[in-house]
């Protein structure tokens, strides 16, 4: 993959937090675009939390819900039904339209791998294996 510039992105989590990219400089990010109606969206936020566990500090997870802003006690549901304890956001207008910081996501699950300047270092769309994030992630690091 070519050298990118980095990703910025500025948005709260479904609490109100802030999550940004400034907040993810100087660790491999993974960060996710799912569905709440996906199974593979399901799947891969759960793998996701095994992965964060795992890797914490070395690694930030993130997950951006592609949902419409009226669709936000799914989102809800997805997070704490799944018990996720990464930053979830709700996807802005931008996003949800493709234009936001990481492109159109015409299928999701989509995952993203930065690397600690935030220059994306690997993406896939659909099912992935998570032993490729890993693979991913150390060649991101």
């Amino acid at each position: 993959m070519a050298v990118s510039r980095p990703i910025e992105f500025g948005f709260r989590d479904l609490d109100g937090k802030p999550f940004s990219s400034g907040d993810t400089y100087g660790r491999v990010t993974v960060f996710a675009v799912l569905q709440s109606s996906n199974l593979g969206s399901q799947v891969m936020a759960r793998q996701l939390e095994d992965l964060r566990r795992q890797h914490t500090p070395r690694i930030n997870v993130g997950a951006m819900m592609l949902e419409p802003p009226n669709h936000r006690v799914f989102a809800l549901a997805f997070r704490d039904g799944l018990n996720l304890g990464y930053p979830v956001i709700l996807a802005d207008y931008l996003s949800f339209a493709g234009s936001g910081p990481f492109g159109p996501t015409p299928v999701v699950p989509a995952v993203f791998v930065l690397d600690r300047a935030g220059r994306l270092k690997w993406k896939a769309a659909g099912a992935v294996e998570i032993s490729a994030v890993e693979e991913a992630i150390r060649h991101a690091q």
